[in-house]
């Protein structure tokens, strides 16, 4: 399992390979984590999937849109920012 990080505190998608370390979209065997500071948004517009996701980025967003659900095989930890699930 990689482990995977969003590298910069800016808006983007999660589809895209340059937002994340190793310059690789994750995958379904991957560990994500999403630790930054700053006022940005993630948002998933199209199916993904990872190992686990832990969210600790104080005011940061991730939103899940109907379009783009995230699959996770593991744990979903949210210690700080804010996940939507399922938004229309």
């Amino acid at each position: 399992m990689a482990n995977i990080s969003w590298k910069s505190p800016i808006n983007g998608d999660w589809s895209t390979a340059s937002d994340w370390s190793g310059n690789a979209v994750p995958t379904s065997a991957d560990a994500v984590a999403i630790a930054l500071g700053g006022m940005f948004g993630i948002t998933l517009t199209a199916p993904a999937a990872a190992a686990s996701l832990t969210f600790n980025s104080p005011g940061a967003t991730l939103v899940q849109t109907a379009t783009g659900p995230l699959s996770l095989s593991g744990a979903l930890t949210i210690n700080a920012g804010v996940v939507s699930l399922n938004l229309a």
